[in-house]
């Protein structure tokens, strides 16, 4: 069993602006991503994720790593910046979704997000998205129960 994440450390836990929502560093596959919530925690979606890391209208919070989310997200559009993660449109492989990315192309866990800062849905407004088709690990956004 992989170590479980635990939001009161601070090595590889990136605490979000709401307090009730955590990065998990780590890279797994995206059919063990629920591996790293601790007991007390799921993995976040991806409207969890828009909804926990927002002030007002606008982003809190960069991410620092590449993480999973709950969803099978495909994308919309084309290009870094113009693409959206919807439960919609085109595949990118049923074990490479899109979620939540860093800026960066790759993250200190060597996780890497072909595509970065896409939208949510039906906006390409930056809300940290990415990935795709042949970027398989990643370490798992966790939300408090």
């Amino acid at each position: 069993m992989r170590r479980r994440c635990d939001p009161d450390l601070v090595t590889g836990v990136q605490r979000f602006w709401d307090d009730e929502m955590f990065g998990c560093a780590g890279s797994v596959t995206s059919p063990d991503h629920a591996d790293l919530c601790k007991t007390g925690y799921h993995v976040c979606s991806a409207d969890e994720f828009v909804e926990k890391n927002g002030y007002g209208s606008t982003n809190a919070e960069a991410p620092k790593h590449h993480d999973w989310t709950d969803d099978n997200l495909k994308y919309t559009g084309v290009g870094s910046g113009s693409r959206s993660a919807a439960p919609t449109g085109i595949s990118c492989g049923e074990s490479t979704p899109m979620r939540e990315c860093s800026p960066d192309g790759v993250d200190p866990e060597g996780n890497q997000c072909n595509w970065v800062n896409c939208g949510h849905v039906d906006s390409t407004q930056k809300r940290y998205f990415g990935g795709c088709a042949g970027n398989t690990t990643a370490g798992t956004l966790c939300c408090k129960n």
